[in-house]
């Protein structure tokens, strides 16, 4: 989009000379940062999905910044968390220290969801939010 601003920036002063845009350079750049915002329409607000949801269906969340909820849980060797639901639908947690702290807590997690044969489902954390005490009384949904 920059590039495209770019490119269309001198054509515009230069298609209305020193009587049109050069002679209101305010509105040459009104114009480029309305192209700007247009062009960055994407959006970067999180999308509440349910662990079942990230689970069903992880490719058509990949890539894209979340926020899910569940207990957080651990294993010791190799270390990693991860959060899960009432249903044992895990989805893992990076990294760890973002949740170490809240084990056997419910929390809400915001952050980048990926999915590969590899890896599996991970949650690149951005932010946490502790709901409860984990036990399924303390149920937040």
């Amino acid at each position: 989009m920059i590039m495209a601003m770019a490119m269309v920036m001198p054509t515009l002063m230069a298609a209305e000379g020193e009587t049109g845009m050069m002679a209101h350079p305010r509105m040459a750049w009104v114009l480029a940062a309305a192209l700007l915002l247009a062009g960055c329409s994407g959006n970067t607000t999180p999308q509440p999905v349910p662990l079942m949801a990230l689970h069903a269906q992880p490719s058509s969340f990949h890539g894209e910044t979340v926020t899910t909820e569940g207990v957080v849980r651990r294993f010791e060797d190799p270390l990693h968390y991860w959060i899960e639901d009432d249903q044992v639908r895990r989805v893992a947690v990076v990294p760890g220290e973002a949740v170490a702290e809240h084990l056997g807590q419910r929390v809400r997690l915001t952050g980048r969801f990926t999915h590969d044969a590899e890896r599996g489902r991970r949650l690149q954390v951005k932010q946490v939010e502790v709901l409860g005490d984990g036990s399924r009384g303390s149920d937040h949904h």
